[in-house]
């Protein structure tokens, strides 16, 4: 029933002692079924499919909005970083704010940080956290998925987000030295020649 129209009508006779019968007008209410609605984001700074250098710091924000028109609660929030924290290490920072105001920590078990917490109407929770990549990760990627469940009131079946996904791969350093001579190396020369290195 969720975004349909319960619509009623009600109608009546009455036939008064030695009089004619009277019928009034049909009466009807209607009540639209509110519709649940929830979508989940993410973004990475540097952007997805950037690439950073060992050592930098990569920070995600992950937002969640009510899009529909009923409280959801609860609201869950998935971020698995079980490809993110094999190169790179949590900074213990993650914060979420509902619509500007302090909410639940996000929490990380293993290699997934959650929250959960009641998104009433077109509120927005927002999610923040860093890690720093480790030093020896060059070559590796950064790569972040997350997702969303939400229950809407009513026995309403969850809504489930699709995955929302960050990629950054990891710079890999290199050094190569590299030496000429002129006249060129296995050249024979002469006593008292001039021989150029580059």
């Amino acid at each position: 029933a969720v975004g349909t129209l319960l619509e009623n009508s009600a109608t009546a006779t009455a036939t008064p002692p030695g009089g004619e019968q009277i019928t009034p007008p049909p009466v009807t209410t209607t009540n639209p079924v509110n519709e649940p609605g929830f979508s989940v984001s993410k973004s990475s700074a540097p952007a997805s499919g950037t690439a950073v250098d060992p050592g930098s710091v990569v920070t995600y924000t992950v937002t969640g909005v009510n899009t529909g028109e009923t409280v959801l609660d609860p609201a869950s929030i998935i971020d698995d970083l079980s490809a993110v924290l094999d190169a790179a290490e949590f900074n213990d920072d993650a914060v979420a704010l509902i619509d500007g105001s302090p909410a639940a920590t996000p929490v990380l078990t293993e290699e997934s940080l959650s929250w959960t917490g009641a998104l009433a109407v077109g509120e927005t929770v927002t999610i923040t956290y860093s890690v720093t990549v480790d030093a020896d990760a060059g070559g590796e990627t950064l790569e972040n998925s997350v997702t969303g469940r939400a229950t809407p009131p009513g026995g309403v079946p969850p809504i489930e987000t699709p995955p929302a996904v960050t990629v950054n791969p990891i710079n890999e350093p290199g050094f190569a030295l590299v030496k000429t001579a002129d006249p060129a190396s296995g050249t024979r020369v002469d006593p008292g020649s001039v021989i150029t290195y580059t």
